[in-house]
């Protein structure tokens, strides 16, 4: 019998399970790019174009009180991890518990849910949205109507196999359910499966680009919901 995968809605108890999903998928990404810089793609900020699943694992974060402090986020409501990876000059213990903290922080925000992708029971692709703030995040003040996709992370042992498009699709599909009208998400410039994968799903550049608290191009893609 092959192996099953479901999608699901998880909450705050799946919190520890997705820092660790989040870190390995960093941590990869982190190796990927010493070997090869090329290799950026292997995720960013969505993860896998389809059939040849990415990641983006790492990727961004546009929840309240966007924290920088974490291992990855590239600023503002922004995306992605710090080319250094999550842990760098961090251990992976820590960076698991950061990366849960932010998990636990965004869950609290109404408006906000995580979405799992799970191989016989085991999370193995995530996703988040949360209610996209003014300003990128810099304000308290809500967008109506609007939610923010981040923490897009497939787990390095199952990339390529569309995973990425799954727990963007899932999200999409329980953003509407909470009556979202609209969603939004950055990502690297450099990450062209990343691109792929959500013109693939109907997304559409704003023309909004900008620098990262960590250095890199990111640009803004909007989707109606």
């Amino acid at each position: 019998m092959g192996r099953v995968l479901t999608t699901r809605v998880g909450d705050a108890s799946d919190a520890a399970a997705a820092g660790r999903l989040w870190t390995a998928a960093n941590l990869a990404r982190t190796a990927a790019l010493e070997h090869d810089p090329r290799s950026a793609a292997v995720d960013r900020s969505a993860l896998d174009d389809g059939p040849a699943a990415t990641d983006r694992s790492a990727l961004d974060d546009g929840t309240p009180a966007v924290d920088r402090s974490a291992l990855d986020d590239g600023s503002v409501q922004g995306d992605a991890p710090p080319p250094g990876g999550p842990a760098a000059g961090v251990s992976e213990q820590v960076a698991h518990a950061v990366a849960e903290a932010r998990v636990r922080r965004m869950l609290t925000a109404p408006g906000s849910l995580i979405v799992l992708a799970e191989q016989d029971g085991d999370p193995v692709a995530m996703a988040l949205i949360v209610q996209a703030l003014a300003q990128d995040g810099a304000s308290a003040d809500p967008l109506p109507g609007v939610t923010h996709v981040t923490m897009v992370a497939v787990h390095p042992a199952h990339w390529r196999r569309g995973l990425g498009g799954a727990v963007v699709t899932r999200a999409e599909a329980e953003a509407r359910r909470l009556g979202y009208t609209r969603a939004q998400l950055w990502t690297q410039q450099s990450n062209e499966r990343a691109h792929h994968l959500y013109t693939g799903l109907g997304w559409i550049l704003s023309g909004r680009s900008k620098t990262d608290d960590h250095g890199e191009q990111i640009r803004h893609y909007t989707r109606d919901l």
